[in-house]
């Protein structure tokens, strides 16, 4: 941040040319322009190189410093450039006065040059970590409207596009708070640390949050088409077994922990249900067993019949469920303080929209004789 504050440029503006010299000494580290007064120090500000913070004197002929800055802070183009007032007047009214027209500071002459440079030091700093958040909030934007263009795209096919964007909008805001939370603190980390070299890696935090919300907001589109489209989607008979062979046979290419994949599936098992939901639900829970099984661990995919019922079950060897996972791991977000269990995400929150979808039904349980968790899809006749 030392080289962005030398590369600044302060406009001083006195009637005193004595007072400019001693203020050219104080600050040779930086950049300086010159007014010895109002008039002219308006039209450098409204210039194509306009300064990043002014010293202001107050009681100056023609425009005194309190006008200058009040039509300062009047300009759109030029209201954030920080001004602070340099005076001699000891009445607190006046002060008060000037930092009610938009100052952020003043200094009290006369000059004392360690105060003026750490004033100086403080709001350019201040200045620079506003403007480069306000960058990054144009990113935030930018990528928020991109990524809903592609949703009003994908949202011709629905029927209740109001109700799909609304819903999106809704998800996509409730996780975008955090990181802008996030970026919120980081600010204020920054202003509190301004000494500090840790100005680079507070953008990069930044950035991740940035990231976080573009993938969310992938998740979060497939979710509002599930919950948009509903009972919409083409149902046809299926054989399970034929989709959990194929995508364990793509897992398999990729799978590095060396999980064994046992199939006891019935050739027959047929169950009538949306063809690339259901590849997606099964993916997702093949998936969440094989990240949880220990390497070299054993999945047992089991099918079952049980009058109007057909089941299917997903049988793993990790870790099993959490008391909290048990209760809240079909909530998209956490209900008070209970978190949404992180080994499952909104993995199995997914699921369950898609086999309401097909009225069906989804449990869980961990397995009593053995180490491990028991996913159970119910699809009824």
């Amino acid at each position: 941040m030392e080289n962005t504050l030398n590369e600044a440029i302060i406009l001083i503006v006195d009637d005193i040319p004595e007072n400019i010299d001693i203020l050219n000494e104080v600050l040779k580290e930086y950049k300086k322009q010159v007014a010895i007064n109002g008039e002219t120090a308006l039209k450098i500000i409204n210039s194509q190189n306009p300064p990043d913070l002014i010293l202001l004197d107050v009681m100056m002929p023609g425009l005194s410093g309190f006008e200058v800055c009040e039509k300062i802070k009047a300009n759109v183009k030029t209201k954030d450039i920080p001004v602070i007032f340099m005076t001699a007047l000891s009445d607190v009214k006046d002060k008060v006065k000037g930092l009610k027209l938009g100052a952020v500071d003043y200094i009290t002459k006369p000059i004392q040059p360690e105060e003026v440079i750490a004033r100086v030091n403080t709001h350019l700093a201040l200045h620079f970590m506003r403007k480069e958040l306000e960058n990054m909030n144009e990113v935030l934007e930018q990528k928020v409207r991109d990524r809903t263009a592609e949703l009003q795209i994908a949202n011709k096919q629905l029927q209740t596009l109001s109700t799909a964007k609304s819903r999106f909008l809704n998800l996509i805001s409730h996780e975008m708070r955090t990181p802008l939370f996030g970026m919120m603190g980081f600010t204020e980390i920054l202003a509190e640390e301004l000494k500090s070299s840790k100005y680079e890696e507070y953008v990069l935090m930044l950035k991740d949050s940035v990231d976080r919300m573009e993938k969310f907001s992938t998740k979060a589109l497939f979710i509002a088409q599930l919950q948009t489209k509903g009972d919409s989607y083409k149902l046809e008979d299926i054989n399970i077994k034929d989709i959990i062979e194929e995508e364990c046979e793509k897992i398999h290419k990729n799978e590095k922990k060396k999980v064994i994949i046992n199939i006891n599936i019935a050739d027959d098992f047929v169950v009538n249900a949306n063809y690339e939901l259901l590849t997606t639900c099964i993916t997702s829970l093949l998936d969440n067993a094989i990240k949880y099984s220990p390497s070299g661990g054993e999945i047992h995919i089991k099918s079952h019949q049980q009058d109007e019922k057909y089941l299917i079950e997903i049988i793993d060897q990790g870790e099993g469920f959490s008391e909290d996972a048990i209760n809240y791991v079909f909530n998209f977000f956490a209900v008070g303080d209970a978190p949404v269990d992180q080994n499952y995400g909104l993995g199995l929150a997914t699921v369950k929209l898609i086999m309401d979808i097909h009225s069906g039904k989804i449990e869980i349980e961990n397995d009593k004789l053995d180490k491990g968790a028991i996913v159970r899809l119910i699809f009824y006749k």
